[in-house]
């Protein structure tokens, strides 16, 4: 077997800095859902292998730079499993052990630079950032400042160490006071209420804690033991019930509304600090350890991300990426929590803050990508809603398929980008369109591509889009037009010399396995690369795609374009991609490409 050349090799090296870099901290979340102890090792490409252990139903979050893999014991065998930044790997035994992974959209890029804040430069992996609080109580406590002092400053130490192992946040004590309570309110949304109007900020603190003595009793219908308005909201307020509470559940009804205030939402699992109810008495428990699901530690960890590297005060300061990954994570959250309402005040918060952002600066490339992507999927719901031909009532619209169902959602591609700022907008449109018209029903997860896909589509958005994508094709046939949109996104990625060079190496790896060497599929990567080019410089104009593009006038027909060369065939009568005359058969598709209607009315211009 020949090795690629140099050329091709360095595509590739290319491909995978590209894959691999892109973030300069992020993080991964193990979850050990088994009941014993899991041992295992992180090895990345630029560090020796690591051990690690956790214990029974604990989560760690690893901060890492790029993907990473975990190697462990199934019992039987060792097995190394990557991980791509900002996913979650849960330890299960089914029969044996066993990794199973959850990814998110738009956790490609999530710890992108804010639009809005200047990064404070490179800090270690593992930073611990500071965020500085005051304390308060109200003038129904009964013991004397230095009594109730110390121990809420213990309990805010405690708290700070369940936030550095779960988000690399710790909290400092740098104000307290008081503040007087209206004894006869009797609701705490109103006592909350009050202790906004009362108390201010004293610099440098960014969270007021209050401690309210004003609720002595227990009642017997559920009620209030703490409340915040959401992420970054600048005051908290918990119940300091003195004899109906332990200081275990005093400790956690405050860790769960510190989550609250650092990107936790409801959780459904039973043991998490963000169950709905935490006053359920099993903080009693000496072997109860107060910690965080998985889902809310990447939550967390995502937002205070953003405030430890890149000293962001705001949700409409994160990047768009980080509220694009959050939404996400909130979005799984709210499924898994159906009635409880706490998700879904999240996901408002973040679309507010989308909006905001978007008023102010240029969408992102991601959110940009992602809107294509929905696009053709809202087209692919109301495509596959229409009756089929032979079951048509006369006049009414007919269910599309083959080459007019791919030209259908190109063109809505076309239509959607021109919303989009220029800068991206070709960018959004050729890597969303490869997203939106792979239709394999399970995509390797070891391909190059997978990677850079599950940034734009979660797995169970890209269920529901290829449930009703149909069968798209190019002059009848679905690989030509896959050739032709990933061809068209490998360009976005590693540049159109990039592109080719590897459309290239899979067909000589095509002609090595079986397949054989395909012109055709050439062809159709070249027209992908030519496409592309040609929007990323404006040549071609989106109001002409989305009004009227035609697969026959951008792709060439396969016709007689010679495929199914052997190796041996390939290399008897083309050499190799050096060789003049294969260097003479490529030239031949491109000046065909060209004359292509699509193509050659651009030359005109």
């Amino acid at each position: 077997m020949k090795r690629p050349s140099c050329f091709v090799a360095g595509a590739l090296l290319l491909l995978a800095w590209l894959l691999s870099s892109g973030t300069e901290a992020a993080v991964i979340v193990l979850a050990n859902r088994t009941d014993k102890s899991v041992l295992f090792a992180v090895i990345s490409s630029d560090n020796e292998p690591q051990g690690y252990q956790i214990a029974a139903g604990d989560v760690l979050p690893l901060p890492v730079r790029r993907q990473t893999t975990i190697r462990f014991n199934t019992d039987t065998k060792v097995v190394d499993r990557t991980l791509p930044v900002y996913s979650i790997g849960s330890f299960v035994r089914n029969g044996q052990l066993d990794l199973v992974e959850q990814h998110f959209s738009g956790a490609g890029d999530a710890a992108l630079e804010p639009p809005s804040a200047s990064s404070p430069g490179a800090k270690p992996l593992d930073f611990v950032a500071v965020f500085p609080v005051m304390i308060l109580v109200d003038d129904d406590e009964p013991a004397v400042r230095r009594l109730w002092e110390s121990r809420l400053r213990r309990r805010v130490e405690a708290a700070s160490d369940i936030f550095e192992r779960h988000c690399r946040m710790r909290f400092e004590v740098v104000a307290v006071d008081t503040w007087e309570s209206t004894d006869g309110v009797t609701d705490f949304a109103l006592t909350l209420r009050e202790f906004e109007r009362q108390v201010h900020l004293k610099q440098p603190a960014r969270l007021a804690i209050g401690f309210t003595s004003q609720y002595k009793k227990p009642e017997k219908r559920r009620v209030h033991l703490g409340g915040t308005r959401g992420p970054l909201y600048p005051y908290l307020l918990v119940r300091e019930w003195s004899q109906h509470i332990s200081e275990p559940e005093r400790l956690e009804v405050l860790v769960h509304e510190l989550g609250h205030v650092f990107g936790a939402s409801h959780s459904a699992e039973s043991v998490s600090v963000m169950r709905p109810l935490v006053g359920d008495r099993q903080s009693r428990a000496r072997s109860f350890r107060i910690g965080f699901d998985s889902l809310n530690t990447l939550s967390m960890y995502v937002l205070c991300e953003q405030l430890r590297l890149h000293g962001v005060k705001r949700l409409d300061q994160f990047s768009p990426a980080s509220l694009a990954l959050l939404s996400s994570i909130y979005q799984e959250l709210g499924q898994r929590m159906s009635g409880d309402t706490s998700a879904a005040r999240y996901l408002m918060l973040i679309e507010r803050a989308s909006q905001r952002q978007t008023r102010a600066s240029p969408f992102s490339l991601t959110f940009a990508t992602q809107s294509v992507v929905r696009a053709v999927t809202r087209a692919a719901r109301e495509n596959h809603a229409r009756p089929a031909e032979t079951a048509s009532p006369s006049g009414s619209a007919t269910r599309l398929d083959g080459d007019a169902l791919a030209e259908y959602y190109i063109r809505t591609a076309g239509q959607e980008v021109r919303k989009l700022p220029e800068r991206i907008a070709a960018k959004a449109f050729l890597l969303g369109l490869a997203v939106a018209l792979d239709n394999s029903e399970k995509m390797d997860e070891t391909s190059i591509l997978h990677t850079v896909y599950r940034r734009y589509e979660t797995p169970r958005q890209r269920q529901q889009r290829l449930a009703v994508l149909g069968k798209p094709t190019a002059h009848q046939r679905h690989d030509l037009l896959q050739h032709f949109v990933t061809s068209a996104a490998l360009c976005v990625m590693v540049g159109n010399t990039g592109a080719e060079s590897l459309s290239t190496l899979k067909e000589i790896s095509d002609s090595q396995t079986g397949s054989g060497f395909s012109f055709a599929d050439l062809a159709a990567d070249l027209a992908g690369i030519t496409f592309a080019t040609r929007l990323q410089k404006s040549e071609l104009a989106f109001d002409d795609i989305a009004r009227s593009f035609e697969i026959r006038h951008f792709l060439l027909p396969p016709g007689t374009i010679p495929e199914g060369i052997s190796h041996g065939d390939f290399t008897k009568t083309y050499g190799n991609v050096s060789d003049p005359r294969f260097r003479q058969q490529r030239e031949s598709l491109c000046r065909q490409l060209l004359a292509l209607p699509g193509y050659a009315n651009q030359e005109q211009r």
